[in-house]
Protein backbone atom coordinates (compact mmCIF):
# COMPACT_ATOMS: atom_id res chain seq x y z
CA UNK A 1 0.00 0.00 0.00
CA UNK A 2 1.98 3.38 -0.72
CA UNK A 3 1.24 6.30 1.25
CA UNK A 4 -0.94 7.77 -1.24
CA UNK A 5 -3.39 4.89 -1.10
CA UNK A 6 -3.20 5.12 2.66
CA UNK A 7 -4.26 8.76 2.01
CA UNK A 8 -7.27 7.12 0.13
CA UNK A 9 -8.34 4.33 2.64
CA UNK A 10 -8.46 6.81 5.72
CA UNK A 11 -10.33 9.53 3.50
CA UNK A 12 -12.72 6.31 2.97
CA UNK A 13 -13.00 5.86 6.15
CA UNK A 14 -14.19 9.35 7.03
CA UNK A 15 -16.61 9.16 4.41
CA UNK A 16 -18.31 5.95 5.72
CA UNK A 17 -17.76 7.61 9.41
CA UNK A 18 -20.20 10.64 7.68
CA UNK A 19 -22.35 8.10 6.38
CA UNK A 20 -23.25 5.96 9.46
CA UNK A 21 -23.87 9.45 11.48
CA UNK A 22 -26.56 10.61 9.17
CA UNK A 23 -28.34 6.95 9.30
CA UNK A 24 -28.19 7.17 12.92
CA UNK A 25 -31.29 8.51 14.86
CA UNK A 26 -29.59 10.66 17.78
CA UNK A 27 -32.64 10.53 19.96
CA UNK A 28 -32.52 7.09 19.86
CA UNK A 29 -29.35 5.57 22.41
CA UNK A 30 -29.49 2.08 20.71
CA UNK A 31 -28.95 3.90 17.67
CA UNK A 32 -25.64 6.24 19.18
CA UNK A 33 -24.44 2.86 20.90
CA UNK A 34 -24.43 1.11 17.39
CA UNK A 35 -22.79 4.42 15.50
CA UNK A 36 -19.98 4.11 18.29
CA UNK A 37 -19.39 0.36 17.61
CA UNK A 38 -19.48 0.57 13.67
CA UNK A 39 -16.67 3.30 13.91
CA UNK A 40 -14.82 1.14 16.17
CA UNK A 41 -15.13 -1.43 13.91
CA UNK A 42 -13.96 0.88 11.16
CA UNK A 43 -10.67 1.88 12.62
CA UNK A 44 -10.20 -2.05 13.88
CA UNK A 45 -10.54 -3.01 10.14
CA UNK A 46 -8.01 0.00 8.80
CA UNK A 47 -5.65 -0.76 11.89
CA UNK A 48 -5.48 -4.49 10.16
CA UNK A 49 -5.21 -3.14 6.76
CA UNK A 50 -2.36 -1.25 7.63
CA UNK A 51 -0.64 -4.24 9.73
CA UNK A 52 -1.09 -6.33 6.55
CA UNK A 53 0.08 -4.12 3.97
CA UNK A 54 2.54 -1.89 5.58
CA UNK A 55 5.79 -4.75 6.30
CA UNK A 56 5.19 -6.20 2.91
CA UNK A 57 5.56 -2.93 1.66
CA UNK A 58 8.91 -1.99 3.38
CA UNK A 59 9.77 -5.74 2.59
CA UNK A 60 9.71 -4.74 -0.67
CA UNK A 61 11.30 -1.11 -0.45
CA UNK A 62 14.51 -2.60 1.18
CA UNK A 63 14.31 -5.48 -1.28
CA UNK A 64 14.80 -2.94 -4.39
CA UNK A 65 17.47 -1.54 -2.51
CA UNK A 66 19.62 -4.29 -1.87
CA UNK A 67 18.97 -5.13 -5.85
CA UNK A 68 20.05 -1.28 -6.86
CA UNK A 69 22.83 -1.17 -4.34
CA UNK A 70 24.25 -4.43 -6.19
CA UNK A 71 24.56 -2.49 -9.56
CA UNK A 72 26.39 0.24 -8.07
CA UNK A 73 28.75 -2.08 -6.40
CA UNK A 74 29.44 -3.93 -10.00
CA UNK A 75 29.50 -0.19 -11.37
CA UNK A 76 32.13 0.54 -9.01
CA UNK A 77 33.89 -2.56 -9.61
CA UNK A 78 33.46 -3.51 -6.25
CA UNK A 79 31.87 -6.62 -7.14
CA UNK A 80 32.09 -8.70 -10.54
CA UNK A 81 29.12 -8.82 -12.69
CA UNK A 82 29.28 -12.50 -12.60
CA UNK A 83 28.38 -12.48 -9.27
CA UNK A 84 25.75 -14.68 -8.37
CA UNK A 85 23.15 -12.62 -6.37
CA UNK A 86 19.39 -13.35 -4.93
CA UNK A 87 18.14 -10.51 -2.82
CA UNK A 88 15.29 -12.70 -1.26
CA UNK A 89 18.53 -14.66 0.19
CA UNK A 90 20.28 -11.68 0.88
CA UNK A 91 17.79 -10.48 2.87
CA UNK A 92 17.96 -13.12 5.30
CA UNK A 93 21.51 -12.53 6.57
CA UNK A 94 21.63 -11.02 10.15
CA UNK A 95 22.10 -7.14 9.61
CA UNK A 96 19.31 -7.02 6.83
CA UNK A 97 16.99 -8.68 9.61
CA UNK A 98 17.83 -6.70 12.19
CA UNK A 99 17.69 -3.36 10.08
CA UNK A 100 14.48 -4.46 8.11
CA UNK A 101 12.93 -5.68 11.90
CA UNK A 102 13.74 -2.08 13.40
CA UNK A 103 12.02 -0.09 10.51
CA UNK A 104 9.03 -2.13 10.55
CA UNK A 105 8.60 -2.20 14.22
CA UNK A 106 9.27 1.44 14.62
CA UNK A 107 6.56 2.49 11.36
CA UNK A 108 3.62 0.29 13.34
CA UNK A 109 4.28 1.56 16.52
CA UNK A 110 3.77 5.02 15.13
CA UNK A 111 0.69 4.33 12.63
CA UNK A 112 -0.79 2.15 15.32
CA UNK A 113 -0.55 5.16 18.17
CA UNK A 114 -2.05 7.43 15.01
CA UNK A 115 -4.58 5.03 14.90
CA UNK A 116 -5.50 4.75 18.37
CA UNK A 117 -5.56 8.70 18.95
CA UNK A 118 -7.42 9.47 15.94
CA UNK A 119 -10.07 6.94 17.20
CA UNK A 120 -10.49 8.77 20.38
CA UNK A 121 -10.46 12.37 19.00
CA UNK A 122 -13.11 10.99 16.28
CA UNK A 123 -15.58 9.41 19.30
CA UNK A 124 -14.59 12.69 21.26
CA UNK A 125 -16.07 14.75 18.28
CA UNK A 126 -18.89 12.63 17.95
CA UNK A 127 -19.73 13.09 21.53
CA UNK A 128 -19.08 16.82 21.15
CA UNK A 129 -21.42 17.19 18.35
CA UNK A 130 -24.12 15.31 19.70
CA UNK A 131 -24.27 17.14 22.71
CA UNK A 132 -24.32 20.26 20.63
CA UNK A 133 -27.71 18.96 18.44
CA UNK A 134 -28.97 18.14 21.55
CA UNK A 135 -28.72 21.59 23.06
CA UNK A 136 -29.97 23.25 20.14
CA UNK A 137 -32.95 20.96 20.06
CA UNK A 138 -33.80 20.86 23.94
CA UNK A 139 -33.33 24.89 23.28
CA UNK A 140 -36.27 24.67 20.65
CA UNK A 141 -34.01 25.66 18.01
CA UNK A 142 -34.84 22.18 15.82
CA UNK A 143 -38.11 22.02 16.63
CA UNK A 144 -40.34 19.36 14.29
CA UNK A 145 -37.38 19.15 12.10
CA UNK A 146 -36.91 15.52 10.67
CA UNK A 147 -34.78 13.08 12.14
CA UNK A 148 -32.70 12.62 8.78
CA UNK A 149 -32.17 16.04 8.75
CA UNK A 150 -31.10 16.70 12.13
CA UNK A 151 -29.01 13.44 11.49
CA UNK A 152 -27.56 15.35 8.97
CA UNK A 153 -26.72 18.45 10.63
CA UNK A 154 -24.65 16.29 13.39
CA UNK A 155 -22.56 14.97 10.42
CA UNK A 156 -22.15 18.58 8.95
CA UNK A 157 -20.65 19.50 12.60
CA UNK A 158 -18.48 16.50 12.48
CA UNK A 159 -16.83 17.13 9.26
CA UNK A 160 -15.98 20.80 10.87
CA UNK A 161 -13.92 18.14 13.59
CA UNK A 162 -9.97 17.62 12.98
CA UNK A 163 -9.52 14.11 12.94
CA UNK A 164 -5.89 14.60 14.94
CA UNK A 165 -3.48 11.61 14.82
CA UNK A 166 -0.81 13.41 16.36
CA UNK A 167 0.68 16.83 17.96
CA UNK A 168 3.67 18.31 17.68
CA UNK A 169 5.85 19.94 20.21
CA UNK A 170 4.67 23.44 18.82
CA UNK A 171 1.10 22.61 18.86
CA UNK A 172 0.26 21.76 15.30
CA UNK A 173 -2.43 19.33 15.36
CA UNK A 174 -1.71 16.68 12.53
CA UNK A 175 -4.75 14.78 10.92
CA UNK A 176 -4.85 11.44 10.07
CA UNK A 177 -4.52 10.93 6.18
CA UNK A 178 -1.63 13.58 6.41
CA UNK A 179 0.40 11.81 9.67
CA UNK A 180 0.07 8.21 8.56
CA UNK A 181 1.02 9.41 4.92
CA UNK A 182 4.31 11.14 6.40
CA UNK A 183 4.87 8.40 8.22
CA UNK A 184 4.61 5.73 5.39
CA UNK A 185 6.71 7.70 2.71
CA UNK A 186 9.56 8.25 5.25
CA UNK A 187 9.92 4.77 6.47
CA UNK A 188 9.69 3.70 3.03
CA UNK A 189 12.72 6.14 2.30
CA UNK A 190 14.53 4.64 5.15
CA UNK A 191 13.95 1.29 3.98
CA UNK A 192 15.62 1.84 0.79
CA UNK A 193 18.79 3.97 2.29
CA UNK A 194 19.06 1.49 4.91
CA UNK A 195 19.73 -1.76 2.68
CA UNK A 196 22.06 0.33 0.36
CA UNK A 197 23.79 1.02 3.43
CA UNK A 198 23.92 -2.62 4.79
CA UNK A 199 25.02 -4.12 1.41
CA UNK A 200 28.13 -1.51 1.43
CA UNK A 201 28.85 -2.19 4.55
CA UNK A 202 28.85 -6.29 3.80
CA UNK A 203 31.16 -5.49 1.18
CA UNK A 204 33.48 -3.16 3.33
CA UNK A 205 32.56 0.30 1.62
CA UNK A 206 34.32 3.04 4.03
CA UNK A 207 32.70 6.14 1.69
CA UNK A 208 29.76 6.88 -0.04
CA UNK A 209 28.75 9.73 -2.21
CA UNK A 210 25.60 11.37 -1.49
CA UNK A 211 23.15 11.51 -4.87
CA UNK A 212 19.83 12.65 -5.37
CA UNK A 213 17.19 14.80 -7.64
CA UNK A 214 18.26 17.72 -8.69
CA UNK A 215 16.63 20.58 -8.09
CA UNK A 216 16.07 20.33 -4.71
CA UNK A 217 15.73 21.51 -1.51
CA UNK A 218 18.03 23.72 0.64
CA UNK A 219 18.49 21.16 3.50
CA UNK A 220 19.32 18.24 1.37
CA UNK A 221 21.31 20.53 -1.19
CA UNK A 222 23.93 20.68 1.66
CA UNK A 223 24.41 17.36 1.90
CA UNK A 224 24.68 16.50 -2.18
CA UNK A 225 27.67 15.47 -4.25
CA UNK A 226 29.81 15.29 -1.22
CA UNK A 227 31.66 12.20 -0.16
CA UNK A 228 30.80 10.67 3.55
CA UNK A 229 33.26 8.53 5.63
CA UNK A 230 31.25 5.33 7.14
CA UNK A 231 33.01 5.29 10.11
CA UNK A 232 34.58 8.02 12.27
CA UNK A 233 38.56 8.53 12.21
CA UNK A 234 38.81 9.44 8.60
CA UNK A 235 39.92 12.21 6.30
CA UNK A 236 36.61 12.71 4.98
CA UNK A 237 34.04 13.79 6.99
CA UNK A 238 31.81 11.34 9.11
CA UNK A 239 28.41 11.23 9.66
CA UNK A 240 25.62 9.22 11.10
CA UNK A 241 24.24 8.43 7.73
CA UNK A 242 21.02 6.01 9.43
CA UNK A 243 20.43 8.55 11.40
CA UNK A 244 20.65 11.50 9.39
CA UNK A 245 18.72 10.21 6.24
CA UNK A 246 16.04 10.61 5.42
CA UNK A 247 16.69 14.65 6.23
CA UNK A 248 12.33 14.75 5.98
CA UNK A 249 9.45 13.10 4.84
CA UNK A 250 10.34 14.47 0.98
CA UNK A 251 13.90 13.28 1.23
CA UNK A 252 15.22 11.30 -1.93
CA UNK A 253 19.01 11.25 -1.16
CA UNK A 254 20.63 8.19 -1.77
CA UNK A 255 24.05 6.66 -1.91
CA UNK A 256 27.00 5.23 -4.48
CA UNK A 257 30.08 3.72 -3.56
CA UNK A 258 33.18 5.91 -3.00
CA UNK A 259 35.77 3.25 -3.95
CA UNK A 260 39.15 5.62 -2.94
CA UNK A 261 41.57 2.70 -4.58
CA UNK A 262 39.73 3.67 -7.84
CA UNK A 263 40.29 7.15 -8.14
CA UNK A 264 43.52 9.46 -8.99
CA UNK A 265 45.01 11.68 -6.04
CA UNK A 266 43.29 14.79 -8.12
CA UNK A 267 40.12 13.11 -7.95
CA UNK A 268 40.17 12.57 -4.34
CA UNK A 269 41.74 15.81 -3.25
CA UNK A 270 38.60 17.84 -5.23
CA UNK A 271 35.94 15.87 -3.45
CA UNK A 272 38.17 16.20 -0.20
CA UNK A 273 38.38 19.48 -0.56
CA UNK A 274 34.42 20.02 -1.48
CA UNK A 275 32.96 17.74 1.13
CA UNK A 276 35.05 19.34 4.01
CA UNK A 277 33.13 22.70 3.12
CA UNK A 278 29.89 20.87 4.33
CA UNK A 279 28.36 23.04 6.90
CA UNK A 280 24.63 22.34 7.74
CA UNK A 281 23.99 25.87 8.11
CA UNK A 282 24.67 26.96 4.50
CA UNK A 283 22.76 26.89 1.53
CA UNK A 284 25.05 25.88 -1.64
CA UNK A 285 22.41 25.78 -4.58
CA UNK A 286 23.13 28.48 -7.23
CA UNK A 287 20.33 30.99 -8.09
CA UNK A 288 19.15 29.40 -10.82
CA UNK A 289 18.35 26.39 -9.19
CA UNK A 290 16.96 27.76 -5.85
CA UNK A 291 14.40 29.47 -8.13
CA UNK A 292 13.66 25.99 -9.98
CA UNK A 293 13.18 24.38 -7.13
CA UNK A 294 10.35 27.12 -5.80
CA UNK A 295 8.57 27.25 -8.81
CA UNK A 296 8.53 23.20 -8.52
CA UNK A 297 7.07 23.30 -5.29
CA UNK A 298 4.71 26.25 -6.06
CA UNK A 299 3.29 24.54 -8.65
CA UNK A 300 2.84 21.06 -6.00
CA UNK A 301 1.52 23.17 -3.25
CA UNK A 302 -1.03 24.43 -5.87
CA UNK A 303 -1.81 20.90 -6.72
CA UNK A 304 -2.39 19.83 -3.11
CA UNK A 305 -4.41 23.12 -2.05
CA UNK A 306 -6.91 21.79 -5.29
CA UNK A 307 -6.62 18.62 -4.50
CA UNK A 308 -7.99 19.51 -0.71
CA UNK A 309 -10.29 21.92 -1.47
CA UNK A 310 -11.54 19.53 -4.80
CA UNK A 311 -12.08 16.61 -1.54
CA UNK A 312 -13.76 19.15 0.84
CA UNK A 313 -16.65 20.27 -1.58
CA UNK A 314 -17.03 16.97 -2.98
CA UNK A 315 -17.97 15.62 0.71
CA UNK A 316 -20.20 18.49 1.33
CA UNK A 317 -21.76 18.96 -1.87
CA UNK A 318 -22.28 15.21 -3.37
CA UNK A 319 -23.14 14.47 -6.14
CA UNK A 320 -24.32 18.44 -6.42
CA UNK A 321 -20.64 18.94 -6.57
CA UNK A 322 -17.91 18.11 -9.32
CA UNK A 323 -17.80 14.70 -10.24
CA UNK A 324 -14.14 14.67 -10.79
CA UNK A 325 -10.86 16.96 -9.57
CA UNK A 326 -10.55 17.38 -13.18
CA UNK A 327 -13.69 18.83 -13.34
CA UNK A 328 -13.27 20.96 -10.44
CA UNK A 329 -10.17 22.49 -11.46
CA UNK A 330 -11.01 23.40 -15.41
CA UNK A 331 -14.78 24.81 -13.80
CA UNK A 332 -12.48 26.69 -11.51
CA UNK A 333 -10.39 28.70 -14.55
CA UNK A 334 -13.27 28.42 -16.75
CA UNK A 335 -16.44 28.97 -15.59
CA UNK A 336 -16.37 30.99 -12.67
CA UNK A 337 -20.08 31.43 -12.62
CA UNK A 338 -20.51 27.51 -11.84
CA UNK A 339 -17.36 27.59 -9.45
CA UNK A 340 -18.82 30.46 -7.03
CA UNK A 341 -22.38 28.38 -7.17
CA UNK A 342 -20.60 25.94 -5.85
CA UNK A 343 -18.48 27.59 -3.67
CA UNK A 344 -21.75 29.51 -2.22
CA UNK A 345 -23.78 26.13 -1.57
CA UNK A 346 -21.10 24.59 0.22
CA UNK A 347 -20.41 27.36 2.81
CA UNK A 348 -24.37 27.38 2.89
CA UNK A 349 -24.19 23.84 3.80
CA UNK A 350 -21.81 24.60 7.38
CA UNK A 351 -22.14 28.38 8.15
CA UNK A 352 -20.08 30.03 10.26
CA UNK A 353 -20.43 32.37 13.14
CA UNK A 354 -20.09 35.69 11.47
CA UNK A 355 -19.67 38.91 13.47
CA UNK A 356 -21.94 41.69 12.63
CA UNK A 357 -21.38 45.28 12.04
CA UNK A 358 -24.40 47.74 12.51
CA UNK A 359 -23.56 51.31 11.56
CA UNK A 360 -25.45 53.95 13.54
CA UNK A 361 -25.19 57.89 12.42
CA UNK A 362 -25.71 58.67 16.06
CA UNK A 363 -24.32 57.79 19.16
CA UNK A 364 -24.88 54.14 20.47
CA UNK A 365 -27.78 53.98 22.73
CA UNK A 366 -28.10 51.41 25.57
CA UNK A 367 -31.22 49.20 25.14
CA UNK A 368 -34.07 50.01 28.24
CA UNK A 369 -34.99 46.51 28.25
CA UNK A 370 -32.85 43.29 28.98
CA UNK A 371 -33.89 39.27 28.14
CA UNK A 372 -35.14 37.52 31.12
CA UNK A 373 -35.49 33.94 31.51
CA UNK A 374 -39.57 34.39 31.52
CA UNK A 375 -38.69 36.59 28.09
CA UNK A 376 -36.70 33.43 26.79
CA UNK A 377 -39.57 31.11 28.06
CA UNK A 378 -42.20 33.26 25.70
CA UNK A 379 -39.96 32.69 23.00
CA UNK A 380 -39.84 29.57 23.00
CA UNK A 381 -43.62 29.25 23.66
CA UNK A 382 -44.32 31.26 20.80
CA UNK A 383 -41.85 29.90 18.71
CA UNK A 384 -43.63 26.83 18.98
CA UNK A 385 -47.10 27.90 18.53
CA UNK A 386 -45.16 29.41 15.15
CA UNK A 387 -43.95 26.54 14.23
CA UNK A 388 -47.46 24.63 14.25
CA UNK A 389 -49.38 27.53 12.24
CA UNK A 390 -46.52 26.68 9.26
CA UNK A 391 -47.56 24.57 6.55
CA UNK A 392 -45.00 21.33 5.64
CA UNK A 393 -43.31 23.45 2.83
CA UNK A 394 -42.89 26.66 5.29
CA UNK A 395 -40.92 25.09 7.76
CA UNK A 396 -38.38 23.25 5.62
CA UNK A 397 -38.15 26.51 3.92
CA UNK A 398 -37.53 28.13 7.51
CA UNK A 399 -35.19 25.22 8.24
CA UNK A 400 -32.91 24.83 5.43
CA UNK A 401 -32.38 28.70 5.75
CA UNK A 402 -31.52 29.09 9.81
CA UNK A 403 -29.31 26.11 9.49
CA UNK A 404 -28.07 25.41 5.92
CA UNK A 405 -28.76 28.51 3.40
CA UNK A 406 -28.80 31.69 5.18
CA UNK A 407 -25.51 33.01 4.22
CA UNK A 408 -26.32 31.86 -0.06
CA UNK A 409 -30.09 33.76 0.47
CA UNK A 410 -28.64 36.85 2.42
CA UNK A 411 -25.87 37.45 0.02
CA UNK A 412 -28.12 37.22 -3.16
CA UNK A 413 -30.50 39.69 -1.32
CA UNK A 414 -27.58 42.29 -0.88
CA UNK A 415 -26.77 41.79 -4.47
CA UNK A 416 -23.78 40.31 -3.51
CA UNK A 417 -24.38 37.12 -5.90
CA UNK A 418 -26.72 37.10 -8.45
CA UNK A 419 -28.49 34.54 -10.54
CA UNK A 420 -30.29 31.76 -7.86
CA UNK A 421 -32.13 28.66 -9.31
CA UNK A 422 -36.14 28.80 -9.13
CA UNK A 423 -36.02 26.60 -5.97
CA UNK A 424 -33.94 29.24 -3.64
CA UNK A 425 -36.71 31.59 -4.84
CA UNK A 426 -39.50 29.63 -4.30
CA UNK A 427 -37.73 28.84 -0.53
CA UNK A 428 -37.19 32.85 -0.43
CA UNK A 429 -40.76 33.25 -0.80
CA UNK A 430 -41.94 30.54 1.97
CA UNK A 431 -39.83 32.02 4.03
CA UNK A 432 -41.58 35.68 3.95
CA UNK A 433 -44.63 33.82 4.25
CA UNK A 434 -43.63 32.10 7.20
CA UNK A 435 -42.52 34.73 8.64
CA UNK A 436 -45.48 36.75 8.65
CA UNK A 437 -47.10 34.57 10.99
CA UNK A 438 -44.97 35.04 13.54
CA UNK A 439 -46.39 37.73 16.06
CA UNK A 440 -44.12 38.57 19.31
CA UNK A 441 -45.04 41.93 20.98
CA UNK A 442 -42.17 42.16 23.28
CA UNK A 443 -38.28 43.21 22.30
CA UNK A 444 -35.65 40.57 22.23
CA UNK A 445 -32.39 40.00 21.96
CA UNK A 446 -31.00 37.42 19.82
CA UNK A 447 -27.65 35.48 19.04
CA UNK A 448 -26.24 33.92 16.20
Amino acid sequence: MTPEQIKILIRYLLQKIDIYIKQTDITDEQQIKKLYKRVDTLFKELDAGLSNTIPKELYNDYLQGLSDAQKLLIQESVIAAATKFNPKQVINSAIHVTSLTNIVTDTMLDLTAAVRTAKANTNKNIKKVLNDVNKEINNGLLVGMPNKEVSKRVANKFADEKLTAFVTKDGKHLPLDFYAETVTRTKKQTAYNHSHLNRYKEHNVKHVYVTGNIPTCETCARYRGKVFATERGDKFPYINLYKTFPLHPNCRCNFRPFILKFKNKSEIDMHLKKSKTFNVDDDPRTKEEKEKYDNIQKAQAKARRQALSYNKMQRRLGKNGPESLNEYIKVKNTDKVKYYDWVAKMKGLLPKDKDVTINKTGPIEKPNFKMTDKKIRKLKEGGELWAKDLTENEFIAVSKYTLMDYEYINNYLRGVITGIDDDQKELINSISVALNKFKLTEPIQVYR
